[in-house]
């Protein structure tokens, strides 16, 4: 059954100041075993962020029509460096992987990051056009932050739940539950 994105609450609050951090939150939120909020495992949100990271230095396999190449350039591109992407916007199919385990898709989420420390070379985006090397490592944040929202951490069964709070304090319950 799919999920409508657009309609999922209880995602992470996430915002990334650099392609490090990417990595790091990836790491630490796939300790144990996370639970996904969308349409797609741990492993596939990390190796289509891995994907479009290669897309950035190889170039993408497709193209955006003109019309959205202009919406996106005009309107759209100053709005995502500001407040990152909105959930439910559509992947291209090459980006969206098959179901992957979390191991490969931390191993090509860290070999596609590493990658962008070693060159300097960065295509053009898609919808955006040519952006600069600080464009493209911001856009992979904002990109990122969308995705690893939907990853939630294995909760700790040490925690114990805070109590239900109503209008008088804690809800206390009087005999059998």
């Amino acid at each position: 059954m799919s999920v409508n994105p657009q309609e999922v609450t209880g995602r992470r609050e996430l915002r990334f100041t650099s392609v490090a951090e990417i990595v790091a939150d990836a790491e630490q939120v796939t300790r144990g075993t996370p639970v996904c909020l969308g349409n797609w495992s741990a492993g596939q949100i990390m190796m289509h962020l891995a994907r479009t990271v290669d897309a950035s230095i190889d170039g993408a396999s497709f193209q955006v029509n003109v019309f959205r190449r202009l919406l996106a350039r005009c309107v759209f591109k100053r709005k995502m460096f500001a407040e990152g992407l909105p959930a439910g916007f559509p992947s291209r199919s090459p980006l969206i992987p098959g179901e992957t385990t979390i191991p490969a898709g931390l191993k090509g989420l860290r070999e596609a990051i590493g990658r962008l420390d070693e060159t300097s070379h960065r295509e053009p985006h898609p919808a955006f056009g040519p952006l600069s090397v600080e464009e493209w490592n911001q856009f992979h944040c904002r990109h990122a932050e969308l995705h690893l929202s939907f990853i939630l951490p294995e909760a700790d069964p040490t925690q114990a739940p805070e109590p239900e709070s109503g209008p008088l304090g804690p809800e206390r319950r009087i005999g059998p539950p």
